[in-house]
């Protein structure tokens, strides 16, 4: 039986997700709202599957 399952994303589609979670926060800091939490949430998963970006910008997230 074949599966139906979506594709798993790649990191760089993890990074530029969550980018557009952040870029929309605005500059003044980030509000600890549910998009921060869920970029933070991508960018870990990025960072763990060896994308540098993605720990990067989970550095900075902080």
């Amino acid at each position: 039986m074949a599966s139906t399952r979506a594709p798993a994303p790649t990191p760089q589609q993890l990074v530029t997700a969550a980018d557009a979670l952040t870029g929309s926060l605005g500059r003044g800091g980030f509000a600890r709202d549910a998009r921060f939490n869920q970029a933070v949430q991508l960018y870990r998963k990025a960072f763990k599957l060896g994308n540098t970006t993605g720990a990067y910008n989970l550095a900075c997230s902080y």
